[in-house]
């Protein structure tokens, strides 16, 4: 049994919420076992993101940043706020 954690810190290792990993389980996706008191458990040795997260993201994903005041008369401030967001999402350099 050493070698087994909750789900909780099993979604804390994969990046993804509890929930998630109890509809996983219960598509048979990601299988976890039941303790005899009914709780799940997932064995240490499948915890590994790149298992789960199949998907390539490599030059396809995209960053949207958003910037946004309360009245017209703020528009220079838009700017540069838009100027920021940009910097932070890393589409200027």
């Amino acid at each position: 049994m050493n070698n087994l954690v909750s789900i909780g810190m099993a979604a804390k290792i994969l990046g993804v919420s509890e929930i998630t990993l109890r509809r996983w389980d219960c598509e048979e996706i990601f299988p976890a076992i039941k303790t005899e008191g009914g709780r799940r458990r997932c064995g240490i040795s499948k915890l590994k993101p790149e298992t789960v997260h199949k998907c390539d993201f490599a030059g396809t994903r995209k960053t949207i940043a958003h910037a946004r005041v309360s009245s017209r008369s703020q528009k220079s401030d838009l700017e540069r706020r838009s100027y920021s967001a940009q910097r932070m999402a890393g589409c200027l350099i």
